[in-house]
């Protein structure tokens, strides 16, 4: 309440305002945090004057500034930077998906919002985002700047992805992107260090074969010569051939193989 005082006090001091103070819980993450909503008449007391902050976007990035400026000056800060506080918090189902679920339904908006998030860890451009979506009935269109999807089965609403999701805005599908090309760099590279280490094996396993046969080969031959040499005078019919064991099928073809046989 300090702090919402001294917002109020520092910005619209001539302002009639109403403040209202609550505690909220998240069932999602079992934490509470206090919020308080402010409303405030246009009307300047000392002027008579109407408020004008601009137009909403502008309004809300001068308003977001202000906030920043203060949190420095209370010594607050974002529990982790260019992240909401509680991810698990922002995802909680809507008042209307809450009442579906509370009559045993269950909400074409939270399938959809879940399709969305199983798309983006699959994808790895904005491209490639879309085409998942519209090959599992998701429509997806592009107005001012912003994506939205629509459930071709419930067509009757289209969603802003980044409202359905805050993580799936502009920046955390990017983030999401990046991080899935990333890990398709590293398991392609993975996978290539596999098959040099399995090609690698294998050449060791047949050159290994061909080392053994090629030795089974002289040995054999040795041993002939050995056993002819005592053989002077035998006739011809009767001389012994030298019969060597067929190569194996994976060095068959090995012209060093080939090349002693002969």
């Amino acid at each position: 309440m300090r702090y919402a005082r001294d917002y109020v006090g520092t910005y619209y001091p001539n302002q009639e305002v109403v403040f209202a103070l609550h505690n909220e819980y998240c069932k999602e993450d079992k934490t509470h945090r206090y919020a308080v909503h402010i409303v405030i008449n246009r009307s300047d007391l000392s002027t008579g004057k109407r408020l004008d902050e601009g137009r909403g976007k502008e309004a809300k990035v001068r308003r977001a500034s202000r906030i920043r400026k203060m949190d420095k000056a209370w010594g607050l800060k974002q529990v982790e930077r260019d992240e909401r506080n509680s991810s698990v918090h922002k995802k909680q189902p809507s008042k209307v998906e809450k009442e579906i679920e509370g009559r045993g339904g269950k909400s074409y908006k939270t399938n959809l919002r879940e399709l969305c998030r199983i798309a983006a860890e699959r994808s790895q451009d904005i491209y490639e985002y879309r085409e998942m979506l519209e090959g599992w009935g998701v429509d997806t269109q592009f107005r001012k700047g912003r994506l939205y999807v629509t459930d071709t089965d419930n067509s009757r609403y289209s969603f802003s992805l980044a409202k359905l999701d805050a993580d799936l805005n502009q920046n955390g599908l990017n983030r999401t992107f990046r991080a899935n090309v990333v890990a398709d760099i590293r398991e392609k590279g993975r996978q290539a260090h596999e098959e040099r280490v399995a090609v690698e094996a294998e050449r060791q396993r047949v050159t290994g074969i061909r080392d053994a046969y090629l030795e089974d080969m002289r040995r054999s031959y040795l041993d002939y010569r050995k056993k002819v040499h005592g053989l002077e005078g035998t006739a011809l019919v009767a001389f012994p051939k030298l019969e060597l064991k067929r190569p194996p099928k994976e060095v068959v073809d090995d012209p060093e193989v080939k090349r002693l046989w002969l």
